[in-house]
């Protein structure tokens, strides 16, 4: 007897949905994180590919979140666009995958690097979607701070690599990591070794 397969319909993702993750949990701060709002805001400011059909929210993620890419780079790469061809938009999507599972990689050696990279694509990301007139106020940018890094560290284990993050005493860390540092969370002391 044959089995019946019931159809599904797709869901769409809506403004206050946050797009799927890996089932890993990634201590530092990536595109992922950000608050659904702003990748929606900065999303309808671009001119998509005229020659190409991307999910325009997962690209603005992965663009906004890149650490290779400096904040000139990611203004090239978002003047560029509407002129990229499909191939271009792939590869660039594959790189910047890639580029994401590198740094988790070198996340537990490497925590001061990849920590201060994943403040700077956030601040950069909050500059840019200022400068398109897409950006949060002052007071919006740090509600939305402090709740996507109190979401992502919700439990003590992962808190740990919060208040690491905030322990490596670089300034970006401390303004970013330390939006959502509780009052009872102790600032580790790191070894010099670790």
């Amino acid at each position: 007897m044959a089995t019946k397969i019931k159809p599904t319909t797709p869901t769409t993702p809506t403004a206050s949905t946050t797009p799927a993750r890996a089932a890993r949990f990634t201590p530092a701060l990536t595109g992922w994180d950000y608050p659904q709002v702003l990748i929606d805001r900065f999303a309808a400011t671009l001119f998509p590919p005229v020659m190409a059909t991307v999910d325009m929210p997962q690209f603005t993620r992965m663009l906004l979140g890149s650490y290779s890419l400096a904040f000139d780079g990611k203004e090239r790469v978002i003047d560029a666009l509407p002129t990229l061809s499909q191939f271009q938009c792939d590869e660039l999507q594959k790189v910047w995958a890639d580029e994401a599972k590198e740094f988790h990689c070198l996340t537990k050696t490497e925590w001061h690097i990849v920590s201060a990279l994943g403040a700077k694509a956030w601040t950069e990301a909050c500059l840019l979607a200022t400068e398109r007139g897409a950006g949060y106020t002052a007071a919006e940018e740090k509600q939305a701070l402090t709740a996507m890094l109190q979401a992502k560290y919700n439990t003590p284990g992962k808190r740990v690599w919060l208040q690491k993050a905030v322990a490596e005493n670089h300034p970006l860390n401390d303004s970013v990591y330390g939006a959502a540092l509780l009052p009872n969370d102790a600032v580790l002391e790191l070894p010099h070794d670790f």
